[in-house]
């Protein structure tokens, strides 16, 4: 599934964004393939503002890390056990909007999660998906 988060509650609450995703590929359908990727061309909606995402693969500029220091100096990233699965993506995003930055996650860098050797797709999150839909255990 994406690593993509909204927040709801104020923070209390999150979920995958799994419909807008499923949507964005499906409108941009050469793209489900197997594998790690960039789109070429990049598509123009493929940038997109996030509550929170993985940091698997994450581009930081260093004066955000700066900024992000007057609250928490090099810790960066801590494990946070306030919310069930919130883990250190979760607390390093939500310092970075308190420094006031805006957080993305652009849909056109398609890198996927190792399972064993093998990097996850968008083909992958697809079938997940359908699989998910299908046995009824998808979201609504």
């Amino acid at each position: 599934m994406p690593h993509i988060w909204n927040g709801y509650e104020g923070g209390r609450q999150y979920a995958h964004r799994i419909r807008d995703t499923r949507e964005w590929f499906y409108q941009h359908r050469e793209y489900i393939k197997f594998g790690p990727f960039v789109m070429n061309p990049r598509p123009d909606d493929a940038l997109v503002p996030v509550e929170f995402t993985s940091t698997s693969c994450t581009l930081i500029h260093r004066s955000v890390l700066e900024k992000m220091s007057d609250e928490c100096g090099d810790q960066w990233f801590v494990m946070d056990d306030d919310l069930k699965g919130g883990g250190e993506d979760r607390r390093f995003f939500d310092i970075a909007k308190r420094a006031g930055f805006q957080s993305y996650v652009d849909r056109s860098c398609v890198v996927g999660h190792l399972v064993g050797d093998i990097a996850t797709s968008s083909a992958d999150f697809i079938a997940w998906d359908s699989v998910s839909e299908f046995s009824g255990t998808g979201e609504p």
